[in-house]
């Protein structure tokens, strides 16, 4: 059966993951687009499992889930932003890692020259933890990128 208007497997999820993720990391800014890469991210989960569960050590799509957010965190962070933005509550997840989201307005210093990138000086996507920590949302995003990108060339 097909859901998704051309995209038939994995692969093709992944291709779609891949050009996303690119996208957004040329616009770091740009919120629709962190929203749609998490989303993405995340249900990379399903189609994985979908795909290879009758060779995975996975009994059911949540094993799954969650060993790949106990290796990589910022997936966790993926799951978090992907359900809070679908149900705007994160009430149904069981252990959520993310208190918000939050475009950060940094300071700037007139002593830099023109010649830095200045937006990336100013603004940030950032997410608060339940602890308390910060993270960037691009490194999350980027680190969720080569979690999978491992994981795939090792199932090769």
């Amino acid at each position: 059966m097909h859901y998704s208007f051309g995209t038939n497997s994995f692969t093709d999820y992944w291709d779609s993951v891949q050009r996303k993720v690119a996208v957004f990391l040329t616009d770091p800014l740009n919120e629709e687009l962190a929203v749609e890469c998490a989303g993405k991210l995340w249900h990379l989960c399903d189609w994985y499992y979908e795909e290879y569960k009758n060779n995975l050590p996975y009994k059911q799509l949540s094993d799954l889930q969650g060993y790949v957010g106990s290796e990589c965190p910022s997936l966790r962070v993926m799951r978090d932003i992907c359900n809070g933005s679908k149900h705007a509550s994160l009430d149904k997840t069981r252990t959520p890692v993310i208190r918000k989201t939050q475009v950060h307005q940094g300071a700037f210093s007139s002593g830099f020259s023109r010649g830095f990138d200045i937006s990336m000086l100013e603004v940030e996507l950032e997410v608060e933890l339940v602890d308390g920590s910060i993270v960037d949302f691009d490194n999350a995003v980027k680190l969720s990128i080569d979690y999978w990108t491992g994981k795939l060339s090792l199932n090769k």
